[in-house]
C-alpha cells in the first residue's frame, strides 16, 4: 500500500510562497489621498450605483408591462370563450373577468406607482408589484383552469 505524499503540498505551497514574494514591486511609491480624491470616489460610486438602478428599474418595468399584456390576452381569450356559455356557467366566468380586471387595475396602477418611485423607495415597491402579478397569475391560471373542466 503506498503512503500519501505528504511533501507534495509542502511542496506546492513554498513553490506559492516564493512566487509571490518574487511579484512584489519594490520600485512603487505610494501618494497620499487626498480628501478631494476620496469626495471625487465617492461621488462616481454614487453615480454608478444611481445608473445600475436606473437600469434595474428599466428591465423590471419592461418585464411587468409585457406579463400585463399576456394577462389582457388571456383574459380576452376566456372572454371569448365565455361568449359561448350560457346560465350559471356564463355568470360565473363573467364574474371571474370582473375580478382579474380589478387585480389587473390594481396591478397597473402599481406599475404607475413603480415608476415614478424614487430608488431609495424602489426596492420596497418592487417587491409589492411582484406579489399583485403573482395573484394576477395565480387568478388567471384558476379562471383558465376552472373553464376547462
Amino acid at each position: 500500500m503506498k503512503r500519501p505524499r505528504r511533501w507534495l503540498p509542502m511542496l506546492v505551497l513554498g513553490s506559492v510562497m516564493l512566487v509571490a514574494a518574487g511579484c512584489g514591486d519594490s520600485n512603487t511609491t505610494t501618494s497620499e489621498v487626498t480628501g478631494e480624491d476620496v469626495r471625487k470616489e465617492a461621488a462616481e460610486a454614487v453615480e454608478a450605483t444611481a445608473q445600475y438602478t436606473r437600469q434595474e428599474m428599466a428591465t423590471f418595468t419592461a418585464q411587468v408591462e409585457d406579463k400585463l399584456q399576456t394577462a389582457d390576452r388571456k383574459m380576452d381569450e376566456l372572454q371569448a370563450k365565455a361568449r359561448e356559455l350560457q346560465g350559471e356557467a356564463r355568470q360565473s366566468i363573467d364574474q371571474e373577468i370582473q375580478e382579474l380586471k380589478v387585480k389587473r387595475d390594481k396591478a397597473s396602477s402599481q406599475l404607475a406607482e413603480l415608476k415614478s418611485a424614487s430608488a431609495n423607495a424602489w426596492d420596497d415597491m418592487k417587491a409589492g408589484m411582484q406579489a399583485a402579478l403573482n395573484d394576477l397569475d395565480r387568478s388567471l391560471e384558476e379562471a383558465t383552469a376552472k373553464f376547462r373542466s
